[in-house]
């Protein structure tokens, strides 16, 4: 799955990382209250370019959501200053586990020996006996 890019990069701004976006991209945009400027221009500029949104956002009339084709709402209300992200990350997975549910067999196979060199080299603590 090489064609997925989390924005923003290193040393960029993701304006920037979107500038050669079009109608054959979509960018997934999240953002709740208080709302970041840079992701609500990035959504105005993406869909300038024709790219399909789909916004994640704690409301139907957050900044991002009325730009967008497509809007998920999320809870992210905490006792906290911040909002929680377990409502957003576990919105992702679900699209995602669709992708690797309809992928192709080398897809799944890259996903694997991922998983795989990541315990070769020894990134995990193995269970124990």
């Amino acid at each position: 799955m090489v064609e997925f890019h989390a924005i923003p990069q290193a040393g960029s701004n993701a304006a920037d990382d979107i500038a050669w976006a079009d109608g054959r991209d979509v960018l997934i945009a999240m953002t709740c209250h208080p709302y970041r400027r840079e992701a609500v221009e990035t959504v105005k500029i993406a869909r300038e370019q024709g790219v399909t949104v789909i916004a994640i956002s704690d409301s139907p009339a957050s900044p991002i959501s009325v730009l967008v084709q497509h809007r998920f709402g999320v809870s992210v209300d905490t006792p906290q200053f911040f909002p929680s992200s377990v409502s957003p990350m576990a919105l992702l997975e679900t699209p995602l586990s669709f992708v690797i549910a309809v992928a192709s067999p080398e897809i799944v196979e890259r996903v694997k020996k991922f998983h795989k060199q990541r315990h070769q080299l020894g990134l995990y603590l193995e269970d124990p006996d």
